[in-house]
């Protein structure tokens, strides 16, 4: 099925016009989206295109008359990839007015920020793809418009075996943050329902911040039999020290990761990267075959050249978009009734794809993911991969 940003964008206008008709909603202050994200650290590359992608939906929410009769304005904090950090800034934002936060994007760094909003009695948004981002791991208020890793990671799985025909796979995990921990977590279980355990030939770890990962390199060398494909959830640095330290042993395995290995912004640190693939919630290449999705990718190239991991900037949009669709359905502003229109979400038509949230499940499982490869050092899209059955849940 396909969402149309455009049909998004004319439908939210179109809501958003009726409610501004309502005096009852109107109030001359702004709402104040406060941004609790990181401009500095690892966390920067995924954060500011997501920081981006606020700030267009609010711009595009004003354009048609703000939500129940009030303007959109947004305040931000760097929570600088630091735990501390990140209530420090959500308390900041708060005190400065916010109404809402719009967290980091990952249970680690973002979690700290949604707790502190959570018990303010405040909505927090984020673009974390733990399932514990949400009613288990924060708090009921926190909702994430990430596609969660049992979607994204059990896609990857399915994919492989499904589409590839691969029947073997090497785990080398990032355990440094929680994102790449469930990921390989969620990969492996449905992995092993479609392929069996025997297929899973060798398991190792590293961290985000390691520089040299030559143990782990040796040991896949050393096998026996070499695998069909490497599954390797990281996030850079350290995917690209990964990469480049697998390619440079001679290695050529396909390699296959999540959304942290979106963007070209890294490549240039592994020269002529090949089989290499990834998960990503669009094509940002401007090839994907759907043309308001390449038209939101020039959007975002116009306002930042620079801009790092374009698929972020999807799911910062996605926020505001999510939020003020629960607005309208709840007619209010009030906490609690903005949380059981969210949770009252059934494959609800977003930028980032059909969103389904429940009082249970705070993130998406059941989305559309695409699969990009990276050949001769440049991306192209594969595929759009509809899981068939994402693994079980795990909070």
């Amino acid at each position: 099925m396909r969402f149309h940003s455009k049909l998004v964008l004319a439908a939210v206008g179109a809501a958003l016009l009726v409610c501004v008709g309502s005096q009852a909603h109107a109030d001359e202050d702004p709402l104040v989206i406060g941004i609790a994200k990181s401009s500095t650290g690892f966390m920067s590359a995924y954060d500011m295109p997501a920081k981006l992608g606020i700030e267009f939906a609010i711009e595009d929410i004003n354009a048609e008359g703000g939500l129940l009769g009030r303007k959109l304005t947004s305040i931000w904090r760097d929570t600088k990839t630091d735990k501390a950090q990140a209530v420090i800034a959500a308390q900041e934002l708060i005190d400065e007015g916010a109404d809402i936060l719009s967290v980091s994007c990952d249970f680690d760094y973002g979690g700290p920020s949604a707790s502190v909003a959570q018990e303010n009695g405040m909505i927090a948004l984020g673009c974390a793809g733990s399932p514990r981002f949400g009613a288990q791991g924060v708090g009921p208020n926190a909702f994430s418009l990430d596609t969660q890793t049992p979607d994204e990671c059990g896609s990857l799985a399915e994919w492989s075996s499904m589409s590839k025909g691969w029947k073997t796979v090497y785990l080398l995990t990032d355990t440094f943050i929680d994102y790449t921990k469930t990921c390989s977590q969620y990969f492996e279980t449905r992995w092993v329902q479609l392929e069996g355990e025997d297929s899973v030939v060798g398991r190792d770890t590293f961290l985000l911040t390691d520089t040299s990962i030559a143990s782990q390199v040796s040991r896949i060398r050393g096998l026996e039999t070499a695998p069909d494909f490497l599954f390797v959830p990281s996030c850079n640095p350290g995917l690209s020290v990964a990469a480049r330290q697998i390619r440079a042993s001679g290695i050529e395995t396909p390699i296959v990761t999540g959304v942290c290995g979106d963007g070209d912004y890294w490549l240039e640190s592994v020269p002529g990267l090949d089989n290499f693939y990834n998960a990503a919630y669009i094509s940002t290449y401007l090839d994907d075959p759907w043309e308001d999705v390449n038209a939101f990718v020039r959007r975002q190239i116009e306002a930042d050249p620079d801009i790092t991991q374009r698929a972020f900037a999807v799911i910062g949009y996605s926020e505001i978009q999510a939020y003020a669709e629960a607005v309208n359905r709840a007619g209010s502003f009030d906490t609690d009734a903005v949380r059981a229109a969210l949770e009252s979400f059934d494959e609800v038509p977003l930028l980032v794809g059909p969103t389904t949230f429940t009082s249970e499940r705070h993130g998406d499982i059941w989305r559309p993911m695409v699969i990009v490869e990276v050949k001769d050092g440049k991306h192209r899209f594969v595929e759009r991969w509809k899981i068939q059955k994402p693994p079980p849940v795990v909070f």
